[in-house]
């Protein structure tokens, strides 16, 4: 036992060093070989492993069982998302072409394929080791999100914020799933899971129009209804293994946790970024009432003509387009239209006055704050 446990910390060692590597040569290959260098180093990690222990999947007696469960709720959630693109409307599927195909479908199955094998044999041999799971759930969240990192793109804060919600949070859920599922059945869960995951946008021709907001949510939380689901049944048919599936439910939560501690702060507003409801239609077709922007703190000295500014006017604040900008006695003046709106505004807004500008749109949320903003105007 302490042999395979020592094997497990190499592995994990050797994974860390690959991880360097991988980072440095981000900005250095091109996207198309990358994935072909995340198989190559995967191998790398997966063949002394297979040699020393072995890659037989041992099937049990919950390995159907947690498969059905897996496969449902998937199918359930699908069916879901897409009745919300008949609300928020779709985006057209990846073509299924030999680009594509060479590309993105084969090295997408081979990476998962090998990952999920690799994580099944350091599940299976860590015993009752949870740390070395831990651990090793951690690295190959790592790992996988250098696989979708482009520093390029990753200029401003927005865009680093959306890149956790969208992309951190759900790879660190979907990871410590994995590590459950395999850890109470056998690969094969694993696997369908992750395929399916990671290929329907590309064998599917139309896909919701989500948005970052609701799209970060259901890949965080689709997971965790699949851990809550297997998890409550285990624990009623075999109490003996509570203590591990308490852990994991300590762990699972956390990417649920971290998504409601940056909608907190962004409601908030205590950092650059805050998110507000919007209660009117004068800057429809940009935005309507229900939706809600992402405001961002700016001095009006960086405020342009074309900007979408947000302001506060007699108690209220508002966002209207910027149409107009002068200096009246050292301060900056702007002049405001709604696009909706036929005229422009019947007043000034001074520099003292100015919140920020608009930086991102989030369809239908803002609906619960209004609501509850009506309900205690008339209570």
């Amino acid at each position: 036992m302490k042999k395979n446990i020592r094997m497990i910390y190499i592995t994990e060692f050797l994974l860390l060093f690959l991880i360097i590597i991988f980072y440095l040569l981000t900005n250095v290959i091109s996207s198309n070989l990358k994935s072909y260098l995340a198989i190559t180093f995967l191998l790398v990690i997966l063949i002394p492993n297979a040699i020393f222990f072995g890659i037989k999947n041992t099937k049990n007696y919950y390995s159907g069982y947690i498969l059905r469960i897996v496969l449902t709720v998937l199918m359930i959630s699908g069916i879901v998302l897409y009745l919300l693109g008949i609300v928020l409307g779709f985006n057209h599927g990846y073509l299924i072409n030999a680009n594509n195909i060479i590309y993105s479908i084969i090295p997408i199955i081979v990476i998962v394929v090998i990952s999920e094998y690799l994580r099944y044999i350091i599940v299976k041999h860590s015993y009752t080791n949870i740390k070395a799971v831990v651990v090793f759930t951690l690295l190959l969240s790592c790992f996988q999100i250098l696989l979708e990192l482009n520093p390029g793109v990753l200029t401003t804060s927005y865009d680093r914020f959306v890149f956790i919600c969208t992309i951190v949070m759900p790879i660190v859920a979907e990871n410590f799933l994995c590590s459950y599922l395999v850890y109470h059945s056998d690969v094969s869960s694993s696997i369908l899971f992750k395929l399916i995951v990671e290929l329907y946008m590309y064998v599917i021709p139309i896909v919701p129009d989500l948005g970052h907001y609701i799209y970060a949510a259901s890949k965080v939380i689709i997971p965790y209804i699949i851990f809550y689901i297997v998890n409550k049944n285990l624990l009623q048919q075999e109490e003996s293994k509570r203590t591990f599936a308490d852990n994991n439910k300590r762990i699972l939560i956390i990417p649920v946790v971290i998504f409601a501690i940056v909608l907190v702060i962004l409601v908030s507003g205590i950092f650059k970024y805050k998110l507000i409801a919007v209660a009117s239609n004068s800057m429809a077709d940009i935005f309507y009432r229900g939706d809600a922007v992402i405001l961002e703190y700016t001095e009006p000295d960086e405020i342009e003509i074309g900007d979408i500014l947000v302001f506060t006017y007699e108690g209220k604040v508002i966002t209207h387009r910027v149409i107009g900008i002068e200096k009246v006695n050292s301060k900056l003046m702007f002049n405001t239209k709604g696009d909706a709106n036929d005229s422009p505004d019947g007043f000034i807004t001074s520099e003292d006055e100015v919140i920020g500008k608009v930086d991102y749109v989030i369809k239908y949320i803002g609906f619960p704050t209004l609501w509850a903003n009506e309900l205690f105007r008339k209570g």
